[in-house]
């Protein structure tokens, strides 16, 4: 879909997305596996260690024109892959051209 490059996100689904996001990472870091593979994630994506400790700033410093920037900047509509396991083949994805 195109439009997330064009159109601004609507304050109310950006707001839903920060309390998802906000309230639900601590739950990925339980166990002290679940850490690990944070810091390296954090580690792979060139992400400071103590990127966990300012997660919740950092989301809530996200606005649709920064969303808008980034979607411009990394998806290129032309160049999508949609990757789909399991589930009814008879209900499988078709791209709208």
């Amino acid at each position: 879909n195109r439009r997330i490059r064009e159109e601004p996100l609507p304050p109310a689904d950006l707001e839903s997305a920060r309390r998802y996001l906000t309230g639900n990472y601590i739950f990925g870091l339980e166990t002290n596996q679940d850490l690990n593979g944070y810091l390296l994630d954090a580690e792979l994506n060139g992400l400071p260690l103590d990127h966990i400790q300012h997660y919740v700033e950092n989301v809530e410093q996200v606005t649709p024109p920064r969303i808008l920037e980034a979607a411009r900047a990394r998806l290129d509509p032309q160049n999508l892959v949609v990757v789909s396991a399991g589930g009814d083949p008879r209900h499988a994805f078709t791209p709208s051209r």
